[in-house]
C-alpha cells in the first residue's frame, strides 16, 4: 500500500518526479524493513544478535559512505549507503527466519490475542525510530546534512547499542523486582 501512494504522489507531482530515483532508493528500505521481522528477534530476546547485527552493517555503511560519497553528486550514492546498513540487516534476518518458522499460511488466527503485544513492540520501533532520526530531519531543515551525516552514523550506532541495552535491561530487571523484592533490585 506504501509503495502504491509513493508512485501515485510521484505520478501527479512534477517537484516530486525529478527526485524519483532519489525517493524511490530511500523508500526502498520499507521492503526490506517489512522483510527483516526484527519483531520476531526481539519476542525471543535476540537482543544481543540484533545490536552486534546493526553495528556490523551500520559500520560498513559508514565505510562505504566514507570511501565512496565525495561531494553533492553523489547524493544518489549515499541514498543507496544509507539503505544498505538497514536493507543488509533485515536481509540477514529473513535468512535465519528458518531457525524458528517454516513458511506457511493460515487464515484461522486470534486478532485479539496477538494486537497489543504487536502494537508494543510497533510502539517501541517507531519511539526509537523518531528518537534516532529526529537530529538528522532537523539539521536538514536548516543546514546541509552531508557533513552532519558522518557523526550521524557513529551516534546512530551509540543510540543503537544503548536502545539494545535499555531494551534487554527493562525487562529483566521488572522481573528481579517482582520475584525478589525492591531490595534485591
Amino acid at each position: 500500500m506504501a509503495y502504491l501512494g509513493l508512485a501515485a504522489c510521484l505520478l501527479f507531482s512534477s517537484k516530486l518526479r525529478e527526485y524519483g530515483p532519489l525517493i524511490w532508493t530511500l523508500s526502498s528500505g520499507i521492503i526490506f524493513t517489512t522483510l527483516g521481522c526484527e519483531w520476531l528477534y526481539a519476542i525471543h530476546e535476540e537482543y544481543g544478535y540484533l545490536a552486534l547485527r546493526n553495528i556490523r552493517f551500520q559500520i560498513l555503511s559508514l565505510i562505504l559512505l566514507l570511501t565512496y560519497v565525495k561531494d553533492e553528486s553523489d547524493l544518489l550514492l549515499y541514498a543507496w549507503t544509507t539503505v544498505a546498513g538497514s536493507a543488509g540487516a533485515n536481509l540477514i534476518n529473513l535468512l535465519r527466519l528458518r531457525k524458528y518458522r517454516t513458511w506457511s499460511l493460515t487464515w484461522c488466527f486470534s486478532w485479539q490475542k496477538h494486537l497489543l503485544p504487536i502494537l508494543v513492540l510497533f510502539a517501541n520501533s517507531l519511539v526509537n525510530l523518531l528518537y534516532v532520526r529526529a537530529d538528522v530531519a532537523q539539521l536538514g531543515v536548516m543546514t546541509s546534512v552531508g557533513l552532519y551525516s558522518v557523526a550521524s552514523k557513529v551516534t546512530a550506532l551509540l543510540k543503537q547499542l544503548l536502545g539494545a541495552v535499555i531494551v534487554v535491561t527493562v525487562p529483566r530487571l521488572a522481573c528481579l523486582y517482582g520475584q525478589k523484592g525492591g531490595e534485591f533490585f
